[in-house]
Protein backbone atom coordinates (compact mmCIF):
# COMPACT_ATOMS: atom_id res chain seq x y z
CA UNK A 1 0.00 0.00 0.00
CA UNK A 2 1.13 3.53 -0.80
CA UNK A 3 0.20 6.05 1.87
CA UNK A 4 0.70 9.65 0.83
CA UNK A 5 0.39 12.90 2.75
CA UNK A 6 -3.04 14.52 2.82
CA UNK A 7 -3.55 16.49 -0.34
CA UNK A 8 -6.41 18.27 -2.05
CA UNK A 9 -8.53 15.98 -4.23
CA UNK A 10 -10.28 17.54 -7.23
CA UNK A 11 -12.75 16.01 -9.65
CA UNK A 12 -12.48 16.12 -13.44
CA UNK A 13 -14.44 19.36 -13.82
CA UNK A 14 -12.77 21.20 -10.94
CA UNK A 15 -16.10 22.01 -9.27
CA UNK A 16 -15.52 19.61 -6.34
CA UNK A 17 -12.45 19.55 -4.13
CA UNK A 18 -11.63 18.62 -0.54
CA UNK A 19 -8.73 17.53 1.64
CA UNK A 20 -9.10 14.10 3.29
CA UNK A 21 -7.27 13.19 6.48
CA UNK A 22 -5.18 10.64 4.56
CA UNK A 23 -4.93 9.16 1.06
CA UNK A 24 -4.23 5.50 0.33
CA UNK A 25 -3.37 3.98 -3.04
CA UNK A 26 -3.34 0.19 -2.77
CA UNK A 27 -1.04 -1.79 -5.08
CA UNK A 28 -3.56 -4.50 -6.00
CA UNK A 29 -6.83 -6.05 -4.90
CA UNK A 30 -5.36 -7.86 -1.89
CA UNK A 31 -3.71 -4.65 -0.71
CA UNK A 32 -6.98 -2.80 -1.30
CA UNK A 33 -8.90 -5.25 0.87
CA UNK A 34 -6.26 -5.10 3.62
CA UNK A 35 -6.23 -1.28 3.56
CA UNK A 36 -10.01 -1.02 3.87
CA UNK A 37 -10.15 -3.64 6.61
CA UNK A 38 -7.52 -1.81 8.63
CA UNK A 39 -9.38 1.49 8.32
CA UNK A 40 -12.62 -0.18 9.37
CA UNK A 41 -10.93 -1.84 12.34
CA UNK A 42 -9.83 1.63 13.43
CA UNK A 43 -13.40 2.94 13.03
CA UNK A 44 -12.25 5.46 10.45
CA UNK A 45 -14.64 7.01 7.98
CA UNK A 46 -13.59 6.45 4.37
CA UNK A 47 -14.67 6.89 0.79
CA UNK A 48 -13.34 5.25 -2.38
CA UNK A 49 -12.57 7.39 -5.44
CA UNK A 50 -12.67 6.20 -9.02
CA UNK A 51 -11.80 8.56 -11.86
CA UNK A 52 -13.50 11.59 -10.30
CA UNK A 53 -16.01 11.82 -13.13
CA UNK A 54 -18.97 12.95 -11.01
CA UNK A 55 -19.97 16.59 -10.58
CA UNK A 56 -21.48 15.98 -7.12
CA UNK A 57 -19.58 15.55 -3.81
CA UNK A 58 -20.02 11.78 -3.74
CA UNK A 59 -16.49 10.94 -2.57
CA UNK A 60 -15.91 13.96 -0.35
CA UNK A 61 -14.79 12.99 3.15
CA UNK A 62 -13.00 14.40 6.17
CA UNK A 63 -11.81 10.85 6.79
CA UNK A 64 -9.61 8.66 4.60
CA UNK A 65 -9.74 8.53 0.82
CA UNK A 66 -8.82 5.31 -0.99
CA UNK A 67 -7.84 5.66 -4.66
CA UNK A 68 -7.70 2.51 -6.80
CA UNK A 69 -5.99 3.17 -10.16
CA UNK A 70 -3.75 0.12 -9.61
CA UNK A 71 -6.70 -2.22 -8.90
CA UNK A 72 -7.31 -2.77 -12.58
CA UNK A 73 -7.78 -5.46 -15.19
CA UNK A 74 -10.26 -7.85 -16.78
CA UNK A 75 -9.73 -11.02 -14.76
CA UNK A 76 -11.53 -13.36 -17.09
CA UNK A 77 -14.51 -14.10 -19.32
CA UNK A 78 -16.87 -17.02 -18.85
CA UNK A 79 -18.02 -17.75 -22.41
CA UNK A 80 -20.69 -20.23 -21.35
CA UNK A 81 -22.32 -17.89 -18.82
CA UNK A 82 -21.53 -14.79 -20.90
CA UNK A 83 -20.01 -12.91 -17.97
CA UNK A 84 -16.80 -10.99 -17.38
CA UNK A 85 -15.07 -10.39 -14.05
CA UNK A 86 -13.44 -6.97 -13.81
CA UNK A 87 -11.42 -5.30 -11.05
CA UNK A 88 -13.03 -2.22 -9.56
CA UNK A 89 -10.50 0.39 -10.70
CA UNK A 90 -10.59 -0.60 -14.35
CA UNK A 91 -11.60 2.27 -16.60
CA UNK A 92 -14.24 1.57 -19.23
CA UNK A 93 -11.70 2.43 -21.92
CA UNK A 94 -9.58 -0.55 -20.78
CA UNK A 95 -12.41 -3.11 -20.86
CA UNK A 96 -13.40 -3.17 -24.52
CA UNK A 97 -10.24 -4.64 -26.06
CA UNK A 98 -9.84 -7.69 -23.79
CA UNK A 99 -13.54 -8.44 -24.07
CA UNK A 100 -13.36 -8.16 -27.86
CA UNK A 101 -10.39 -10.54 -27.96
CA UNK A 102 -12.48 -13.02 -25.98
CA UNK A 103 -15.41 -12.61 -28.38
CA UNK A 104 -17.60 -10.36 -26.24
CA UNK A 105 -18.55 -6.76 -25.47
CA UNK A 106 -20.40 -4.68 -22.91
CA UNK A 107 -24.08 -4.35 -23.76
CA UNK A 108 -24.11 -0.58 -23.46
CA UNK A 109 -21.82 2.38 -22.83
CA UNK A 110 -22.07 6.14 -22.65
CA UNK A 111 -20.36 8.82 -24.69
CA UNK A 112 -17.30 9.01 -22.43
CA UNK A 113 -15.24 6.06 -21.20
CA UNK A 114 -12.84 7.40 -18.58
CA UNK A 115 -14.97 6.24 -15.63
CA UNK A 116 -13.94 3.24 -13.56
CA UNK A 117 -16.31 0.31 -13.71
CA UNK A 118 -17.07 0.60 -9.98
CA UNK A 119 -17.74 4.33 -10.24
CA UNK A 120 -19.88 3.88 -13.35
CA UNK A 121 -22.16 1.35 -11.70
CA UNK A 122 -22.27 3.20 -8.37
CA UNK A 123 -23.89 6.18 -10.11
CA UNK A 124 -25.93 4.33 -12.78
CA UNK A 125 -23.89 5.67 -15.69
CA UNK A 126 -25.67 4.94 -18.94
CA UNK A 127 -25.74 5.28 -22.67
CA UNK A 128 -28.81 5.35 -24.85
CA UNK A 129 -31.18 2.97 -26.61
CA UNK A 130 -34.78 2.22 -25.74
CA UNK A 131 -34.01 -1.52 -25.42
CA UNK A 132 -30.89 -1.00 -23.27
CA UNK A 133 -30.62 0.22 -19.72
CA UNK A 134 -27.67 1.64 -17.82
CA UNK A 135 -24.35 -0.12 -17.26
CA UNK A 136 -25.43 -1.14 -13.74
CA UNK A 137 -28.24 -3.28 -15.10
CA UNK A 138 -25.64 -5.75 -16.42
CA UNK A 139 -24.10 -6.34 -12.99
CA UNK A 140 -24.62 -9.96 -11.91
CA UNK A 141 -22.02 -10.08 -9.15
CA UNK A 142 -19.98 -7.91 -6.79
CA UNK A 143 -17.21 -8.50 -4.29
CA UNK A 144 -17.15 -5.90 -1.54
CA UNK A 145 -15.54 -5.22 1.80
CA UNK A 146 -18.54 -4.17 3.87
CA UNK A 147 -18.60 -1.78 6.81
CA UNK A 148 -17.77 -4.54 9.29
CA UNK A 149 -14.64 -5.55 7.37
CA UNK A 150 -16.13 -8.73 5.93
CA UNK A 151 -15.39 -9.65 2.32
CA UNK A 152 -18.68 -10.74 0.79
CA UNK A 153 -19.67 -11.94 -2.65
CA UNK A 154 -23.01 -10.69 -3.92
CA UNK A 155 -24.83 -12.39 -6.77
CA UNK A 156 -28.27 -13.54 -7.85
CA UNK A 157 -28.43 -15.89 -4.83
CA UNK A 158 -28.60 -12.74 -2.65
CA UNK A 159 -31.23 -10.75 -4.57
CA UNK A 160 -31.72 -7.89 -2.10
CA UNK A 161 -27.98 -7.28 -1.90
CA UNK A 162 -27.70 -7.35 -5.68
CA UNK A 163 -30.60 -4.94 -6.23
CA UNK A 164 -29.06 -2.58 -3.68
CA UNK A 165 -25.49 -3.10 -4.87
CA UNK A 166 -26.01 -2.44 -8.57
CA UNK A 167 -26.38 1.29 -7.83
CA UNK A 168 -25.00 1.87 -4.33
CA UNK A 169 -23.28 5.30 -4.34
CA UNK A 170 -20.44 3.51 -2.56
CA UNK A 171 -22.54 3.11 0.59
CA UNK A 172 -22.53 -0.67 1.02
CA UNK A 173 -18.74 -0.97 1.22
CA UNK A 174 -15.65 -0.94 -0.95
CA UNK A 175 -16.25 -2.78 -4.24
CA UNK A 176 -13.15 -4.73 -5.29
CA UNK A 177 -14.46 -6.55 -8.37
CA UNK A 178 -17.55 -6.58 -10.57
CA UNK A 179 -19.06 -9.40 -12.62
CA UNK A 180 -20.87 -8.13 -15.71
CA UNK A 181 -23.23 -9.85 -18.10
CA UNK A 182 -21.82 -9.36 -21.60
CA UNK A 183 -22.95 -10.17 -25.12
CA UNK A 184 -21.16 -11.45 -28.24
CA UNK A 185 -19.01 -8.72 -29.72
CA UNK A 186 -20.61 -6.42 -32.27
CA UNK A 187 -19.91 -3.48 -34.52
CA UNK A 188 -21.63 -0.10 -34.41
CA UNK A 189 -22.26 2.12 -37.39
CA UNK A 190 -23.05 5.83 -37.04
CA UNK A 191 -25.82 7.42 -39.09
CA UNK A 192 -25.61 10.88 -37.52
CA UNK A 193 -27.33 13.82 -39.16
CA UNK A 194 -28.17 17.47 -38.58
CA UNK A 195 -31.78 18.51 -38.98
CA UNK A 196 -34.31 20.91 -37.51
CA UNK A 197 -35.99 20.22 -34.21
CA UNK A 198 -39.38 20.11 -35.94
CA UNK A 199 -38.15 17.46 -38.36
CA UNK A 200 -36.76 15.38 -35.50
CA UNK A 201 -39.99 15.62 -33.52
CA UNK A 202 -41.86 14.40 -36.59
CA UNK A 203 -39.66 11.29 -36.88
CA UNK A 204 -38.41 10.43 -33.37
CA UNK A 205 -40.55 7.29 -33.01
CA UNK A 206 -39.20 6.01 -36.32
CA UNK A 207 -35.63 6.56 -35.12
CA UNK A 208 -36.31 4.64 -31.90
CA UNK A 209 -37.73 1.69 -33.79
CA UNK A 210 -35.05 1.62 -36.49
CA UNK A 211 -31.78 2.13 -34.60
CA UNK A 212 -30.09 0.46 -31.65
CA UNK A 213 -29.28 3.84 -30.11
CA UNK A 214 -30.68 7.30 -30.72
CA UNK A 215 -30.11 10.64 -29.01
CA UNK A 216 -30.03 14.32 -29.84
CA UNK A 217 -28.30 17.60 -29.10
CA UNK A 218 -30.70 20.49 -29.70
CA UNK A 219 -29.00 23.89 -30.07
CA UNK A 220 -30.98 26.60 -28.32
CA UNK A 221 -28.64 29.33 -29.56
CA UNK A 222 -25.93 29.95 -32.14
CA UNK A 223 -23.33 29.50 -29.38
CA UNK A 224 -24.66 26.22 -27.97
CA UNK A 225 -22.70 23.86 -30.25
CA UNK A 226 -19.35 25.19 -29.03
CA UNK A 227 -19.93 23.87 -25.51
CA UNK A 228 -19.63 20.28 -26.77
CA UNK A 229 -17.63 21.00 -29.91
CA UNK A 230 -20.54 19.84 -32.06
CA UNK A 231 -19.42 21.68 -35.18
CA UNK A 232 -20.78 24.70 -37.03
CA UNK A 233 -24.39 24.42 -35.86
CA UNK A 234 -26.75 27.36 -35.47
CA UNK A 235 -29.79 28.06 -33.32
CA UNK A 236 -32.51 25.51 -33.97
CA UNK A 237 -30.19 22.87 -35.41
CA UNK A 238 -30.49 19.38 -33.96
CA UNK A 239 -27.68 16.84 -34.10
CA UNK A 240 -29.35 13.44 -34.26
CA UNK A 241 -26.99 10.63 -33.18
CA UNK A 242 -28.00 7.21 -34.47
CA UNK A 243 -26.22 3.87 -34.10
CA UNK A 244 -27.05 0.56 -35.72
CA UNK A 245 -25.58 -2.82 -34.76
CA UNK A 246 -23.74 -5.05 -37.23
CA UNK A 247 -22.10 -8.41 -36.81
CA UNK A 248 -18.34 -8.76 -37.35
CA UNK A 249 -17.01 -11.29 -39.83
CA UNK A 250 -14.68 -14.01 -38.61
CA UNK A 251 -11.04 -13.44 -39.39
CA UNK A 252 -11.37 -9.71 -40.02
CA UNK A 253 -9.30 -7.34 -37.90
CA UNK A 254 -11.60 -4.50 -36.92
CA UNK A 255 -10.79 -1.15 -35.38
CA UNK A 256 -12.79 1.94 -36.25
CA UNK A 257 -13.05 3.54 -39.69
CA UNK A 258 -14.68 6.55 -41.30
CA UNK A 259 -15.18 10.20 -40.57
CA UNK A 260 -16.74 11.27 -37.30
CA UNK A 261 -20.56 11.00 -37.47
CA UNK A 262 -20.24 8.17 -40.00
CA UNK A 263 -17.84 5.79 -38.27
CA UNK A 264 -18.09 2.01 -38.15
CA UNK A 265 -16.09 -0.28 -35.91
CA UNK A 266 -15.84 -2.15 -32.66
CA UNK A 267 -18.61 -1.07 -30.30
CA UNK A 268 -16.24 0.06 -27.56
CA UNK A 269 -14.46 2.37 -30.00
CA UNK A 270 -17.61 3.93 -31.47
CA UNK A 271 -19.61 4.49 -28.26
CA UNK A 272 -17.34 7.25 -26.87
CA UNK A 273 -17.43 10.61 -28.61
CA UNK A 274 -14.72 12.11 -26.43
CA UNK A 275 -12.12 10.57 -24.14
CA UNK A 276 -10.92 13.28 -21.83
CA UNK A 277 -9.87 13.74 -18.25
CA UNK A 278 -10.95 17.38 -18.01
CA UNK A 279 -14.41 18.90 -18.30
CA UNK A 280 -14.90 22.57 -19.17
CA UNK A 281 -18.50 22.60 -17.97
CA UNK A 282 -20.85 21.25 -15.32
CA UNK A 283 -23.87 19.21 -16.36
CA UNK A 284 -27.31 18.59 -14.90
CA UNK A 285 -29.27 15.55 -16.05
CA UNK A 286 -32.73 14.26 -15.20
CA UNK A 287 -34.40 10.94 -15.98
CA UNK A 288 -38.12 11.10 -16.73
CA UNK A 289 -40.81 8.58 -17.51
CA UNK A 290 -40.62 8.13 -21.27
CA UNK A 291 -44.35 8.85 -21.51
CA UNK A 292 -43.89 12.51 -20.48
CA UNK A 293 -40.68 13.39 -22.27
CA UNK A 294 -42.21 15.57 -24.98
CA UNK A 295 -43.97 17.82 -22.50
CA UNK A 296 -40.88 18.06 -20.29
CA UNK A 297 -38.63 18.78 -23.28
CA UNK A 298 -40.97 21.53 -24.41
CA UNK A 299 -40.92 23.18 -21.00
CA UNK A 300 -37.13 23.06 -20.81
CA UNK A 301 -36.79 24.29 -24.39
CA UNK A 302 -38.95 27.31 -23.54
CA UNK A 303 -36.76 28.08 -20.51
CA UNK A 304 -33.51 27.80 -22.48
CA UNK A 305 -34.72 29.92 -25.38
CA UNK A 306 -35.77 32.82 -23.14
CA UNK A 307 -32.94 32.59 -20.63
CA UNK A 308 -30.31 35.22 -21.58
CA UNK A 309 -27.31 33.03 -20.76
CA UNK A 310 -28.84 29.72 -21.84
CA UNK A 311 -26.19 28.65 -24.33
CA UNK A 312 -26.26 24.97 -23.42
CA UNK A 313 -27.52 22.45 -25.95
CA UNK A 314 -30.28 20.18 -24.67
CA UNK A 315 -29.30 16.51 -24.83
CA UNK A 316 -31.99 13.83 -24.95
CA UNK A 317 -31.40 10.07 -24.61
CA UNK A 318 -33.62 7.00 -24.19
CA UNK A 319 -33.11 4.05 -21.82
CA UNK A 320 -34.94 0.86 -20.86
CA UNK A 321 -36.22 0.50 -17.31
CA UNK A 322 -34.47 -1.75 -14.79
CA UNK A 323 -34.88 -3.05 -11.25
CA UNK A 324 -31.93 -1.65 -9.26
CA UNK A 325 -33.37 0.15 -6.25
CA UNK A 326 -31.46 3.42 -6.70
CA UNK A 327 -31.38 3.37 -10.48
CA UNK A 328 -32.94 6.48 -12.06
CA UNK A 329 -34.45 4.03 -14.55
CA UNK A 330 -36.06 1.93 -11.78
CA UNK A 331 -39.41 0.53 -12.85
CA UNK A 332 -39.94 2.63 -15.96
CA UNK A 333 -38.60 3.23 -19.43
CA UNK A 334 -36.83 6.54 -19.30
CA UNK A 335 -35.79 9.59 -21.26
CA UNK A 336 -32.77 11.49 -19.92
CA UNK A 337 -32.71 15.23 -20.54
CA UNK A 338 -29.62 17.26 -19.71
CA UNK A 339 -28.25 20.78 -19.92
CA UNK A 340 -24.87 22.20 -18.96
CA UNK A 341 -23.27 25.42 -17.81
CA UNK A 342 -19.74 26.76 -17.92
CA UNK A 343 -17.81 26.65 -14.66
CA UNK A 344 -18.71 30.12 -13.48
CA UNK A 345 -19.85 31.22 -10.03
CA UNK A 346 -23.37 31.85 -11.35
CA UNK A 347 -23.66 28.58 -13.29
CA UNK A 348 -26.08 27.30 -10.67
CA UNK A 349 -28.60 30.02 -11.47
CA UNK A 350 -29.45 28.53 -14.85
CA UNK A 351 -29.19 24.92 -13.66
CA UNK A 352 -31.50 25.60 -10.71
CA UNK A 353 -34.07 26.99 -13.12
CA UNK A 354 -33.79 23.81 -15.20
CA UNK A 355 -34.21 21.75 -12.04
CA UNK A 356 -37.37 23.64 -11.14
CA UNK A 357 -38.79 23.09 -14.63
CA UNK A 358 -38.14 19.33 -14.78
CA UNK A 359 -38.85 18.08 -11.26
CA UNK A 360 -42.65 18.53 -11.51
CA UNK A 361 -42.59 15.91 -14.29
CA UNK A 362 -41.47 13.23 -11.81
CA UNK A 363 -37.80 13.57 -12.72
CA UNK A 364 -35.01 11.63 -11.03
CA UNK A 365 -31.65 13.46 -11.00
CA UNK A 366 -28.54 11.63 -12.18
CA UNK A 367 -26.53 10.84 -9.03
CA UNK A 368 -23.24 11.97 -10.57
CA UNK A 369 -24.49 15.14 -12.29
CA UNK A 370 -25.29 18.55 -10.86
CA UNK A 371 -28.70 18.71 -9.22
CA UNK A 372 -30.50 20.55 -6.48
CA UNK A 373 -32.83 17.84 -5.21
CA UNK A 374 -33.98 18.03 -1.62
CA UNK A 375 -34.13 14.95 0.61
CA UNK A 376 -37.92 15.06 0.24
CA UNK A 377 -37.64 15.05 -3.56
CA UNK A 378 -35.24 12.10 -3.48
CA UNK A 379 -37.54 10.16 -1.13
CA UNK A 380 -40.50 10.79 -3.43
CA UNK A 381 -38.55 9.80 -6.55
CA UNK A 382 -37.24 6.43 -5.32
CA UNK A 383 -39.93 4.00 -4.09
CA UNK A 384 -37.30 1.48 -2.93
CA UNK A 385 -35.15 3.97 -1.02
CA UNK A 386 -36.13 2.59 2.38
CA UNK A 387 -35.24 -0.94 1.25
CA UNK A 388 -31.85 0.33 0.13
CA UNK A 389 -31.32 2.09 3.46
CA UNK A 390 -32.19 -1.14 5.31
CA UNK A 391 -29.52 -3.08 3.38
CA UNK A 392 -27.03 -0.25 3.84
CA UNK A 393 -27.57 -0.31 7.62
CA UNK A 394 -27.04 -4.08 7.68
CA UNK A 395 -23.75 -3.92 5.76
CA UNK A 396 -22.38 -0.71 7.29
CA UNK A 397 -24.04 -0.34 10.70
CA UNK A 398 -21.54 2.28 11.91
CA UNK A 399 -21.96 4.39 8.78
CA UNK A 400 -18.23 4.38 8.02
CA UNK A 401 -18.85 4.77 4.25
CA UNK A 402 -21.24 7.68 4.68
CA UNK A 403 -20.32 11.31 4.14
CA UNK A 404 -22.26 14.39 5.16
CA UNK A 405 -23.61 14.98 1.64
CA UNK A 406 -25.16 11.52 1.30
CA UNK A 407 -26.31 11.38 4.91
CA UNK A 408 -28.31 14.55 4.30
CA UNK A 409 -29.54 13.73 0.78
CA UNK A 410 -30.81 10.26 1.73
CA UNK A 411 -31.99 11.23 5.23
CA UNK A 412 -29.78 8.67 6.97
Amino acid sequence: MNTIPAETWTNWSGNQSFTPSAVYRPRDEADYIETVQRLIAGREHLRVAGSGHSFTPLVETDGSLVEIPAVTGVLGVDAERRTAEILAGTQLLAIGAPLWDAGFALKNQGDTDTQTISGAIATATKGSGRNYSNISSSVVGLRIVDGTGQVIDIDESTPDLLLAGRVSLGLLGAVTRVTMAVQPRYLLREHNRVTSIDDFLAHWREYLETYRHSSIFYCVSDEAAAMYDLGPLKKGDTLVKLLSEEQPQDGVEYGVEGEHDARVGRSHLVFPDVTTEVSTHVEAEYQLDAAVWLEAFGALRELCERYPDGVSPIQVRWQKGDDAWLSPQYGRDTVAISVSATRLPDAGVFLRKAHAVLMPFGARPHWGKMHYATPAEIAAAYPKLEDFKRVRAELDPAGLFLNSYLRTLLSI
